[in-house]
């Protein structure tokens, strides 16, 4: 019997980890986003996406929701004038004759398993105390009784943070946060240009999903861990950064379910750079705010950022994708040649820091180093008439 029940464990494992490959595929430059996606899921909290229209984020629910077998989605754009009927249904005719105020909930919000509130902070007085119930308690109060709701997560959207004081509660509800800005990587924007049809081939049943959340109470968190994340805490507070402690307590979950994401069984240091994504209350926070969470909690981690961004940059600056006139073919080919020896040198100094050590941040920084260097290794090969194959 525990066999069996390692193995459907492995197998929810390789879906998950093929289903965030297809996502990462289907979305360019979100990768976070998707992780934390996939993270709201296993966790069973809920997500928040701000940033400007057009970046994908209806199209990253919908692919979420769509590979969930069985699960009910709901989607409903939020204005000033949004009505509860719109969101929980009308009232019962047939109830109302009997003195109850009943709603007819099918295809409405309390059944939904994965909901979606473009521009959320739209709500209302009419309709906020109820979705905060739904929200929080995972309840929905109809004719006098509270009826559980099945929603695994539900993600809002918006293009700017809450103006009223009244929304507070709703903005906190949101455990985790991403700003969701416009592609800028000419290969990333090319890559969106050309791309296809988007095919999802892998889809969890919610009895998986299920089985995955469970798999999540099992990650082990030491107390190395949580030490961490008191002296994170502190720098934080140190800078002016505060959270509440329910949040503090609730990002235990979000740690646990990343780590089961990225196949771990117990919470590690790169778990924690999630943090940058769970405590920040304003956009212009997040890049203080996460370089002070990985200096803390992940000193390799944000050493290896460091030489990432510093690559990418280098990368940046280099005219990949350009036509290049035959003048100055020469010039081009030797700013490109020099700029690979920077990323050897720059991939060299990663694998010191890492001293033979499993570093996921590290891992992923040389990859990426190691992409842009054959990017720009084609295209000096394109420019000096090479054939590189």
């Amino acid at each position: 019997m525990k066999a069996k029940t390692k193995k459907a464990s492995t197998d929810v494992r390789s879906k998950l980890a093929q289903l965030r490959t297809e996502m990462n595929g289907a979305l360019i430059e979100r990768q976070a986003e998707v992780d934390g996606m996939l993270v709201a899921l296993l966790a069973r909290e809920h997500l928040l996406l701000l940033g400007p229209p057009g970046t994908a984020k209806t199209m990253m629910v919908k692919l979420a929701a769509g590979v969930i077998a069985g699960a009910t989605y709901f989607y409903w754009l939020m204005s000033r004038f949004t009505v509860p009927e719109e969101l929980f249904g009308s009232f019962s005719l047939k109830a109302l004759k009997e003195d109850k105020h009943q709603r007819l909930t099918t295809d409405k919000l309390p059944e939904a398993s994965i909901a979606f509130l473009d521009e959320v902070f739209k709500a209302n007085s009419a309709i906020l105390n109820s979705l905060l119930t739904l929200i929080n308690e995972r309840q929905f109060h109809n004719g006098g009784q509270a009826v559980d709701a099945p929603l695994e997560t539900m993600v809002g959207a918006s293009n700017e943070l809450p103006e009223s004081g009244e929304l507070d509660a709703l903005y906190d509800r949101f455990l985790l946060r991403y700003w969701t800005g416009y592609i800028t990587d000419r290969s990333s924007m090319k890559a969106l240009l050309m791309g296809g049809d988007v095919e999802m081939t892998v889809q969890l049943s919610l009895d998986e999903l299920h089985e995955a959340q469970a798999g999540v109470d099992a990650v082990a968190m030491g107390e190395d861990i949580v030490d961490l994340l008191i002296e994170v805490k502190a720098a934080l507070e140190k800078e002016g950064f505060t959270s509440s402690d329910r949040r503090w307590c609730k990002c235990l979950r979000l740690l646990q379910a990343n780590a089961y994401l990225n196949g771990r069984d117990e919470v590690t240091e790169d778990d924690l750079l999630l943090l940058q994504h769970i405590l920040w209350k304003e956009p212009k926070d997040r890049g203080a705010l996460g370089r002070t969470i990985a200096k803390i909690a992940n000193p390799l981690a944000h050493a290896s950022q460091e030489i990432l961004d510093a690559a990418r940059e280098l990368f940046r600056s280099l005219p990949i994708g350009n036509d290049v006139p035959d003048s100055q073919a020469a010039e081009v080919f030797t700013q490109i040649v020099d700029a690979n020896g920077q990323f050897k040198s720059q991939i060299a100094k990663l694998q010191k820091l890492a001293n033979g050590k499993a570093s996921a941040s590290v891992t992923e920084a040389v990859e990426a180093i190691e992409s842009m260097s054959v990017a720009a290794s084609r295209f000096a090969a394109k420019v000096s008439g090479l054939s590189l194959s």
